[in-house]
């Protein structure tokens, strides 16, 4: 789909519009970057660095990452040691929020470990 960006000008009483189409191209430049972002990934830049080196988000630099396979998904990174840890804590008293800050997910992680009781 292109877009098109579109403006009028009156010059000398003469209406001008100027319209400029945005197309295939920029699906060409979007592919180089992101080419670009998982070779400096692979070099050892952080995702930060990159975030701010190409003006998007930290999330985009993950989607980036994980859709080419470069970087495992979030969620599939916990360990069994560190579901078995969930279970242990949450034995103990703490709460999910708590249990997210020790081991470093986030608080509905955790509620969908303890749902799921793998």
């Amino acid at each position: 789909m292109n877009k098109i960006w579109s403006r009028s000008f009156n010059i000398f009483r003469n209406k001008i519009r100027i319209d400029l189409r945005i197309g295939p191209i920029r699906h060409y430049l979007t592919r180089q970057r992101n080419e670009q972002i998982i070779l400096e990934f692979r070099r050892g830049s952080s995702i930060k660095f990159l975030a701010a080196k190409n003006g998007v988000t930290d999330n985009r630099i993950h989607q980036i990452l994980t859709s080419s396979g470069t970087r495992a998904p979030k969620w599939h990174k916990m360990n069994q040691e560190n579901r078995a840890r969930v279970f242990e804590l949450r034995g103990q008293g703490l709460s999910q929020a708590e249990i997210g800050r020790k081991i470093g997910v986030t608080r509905e992680r955790i509620r969908q470990i303890l749902n799921a009781g793998a």
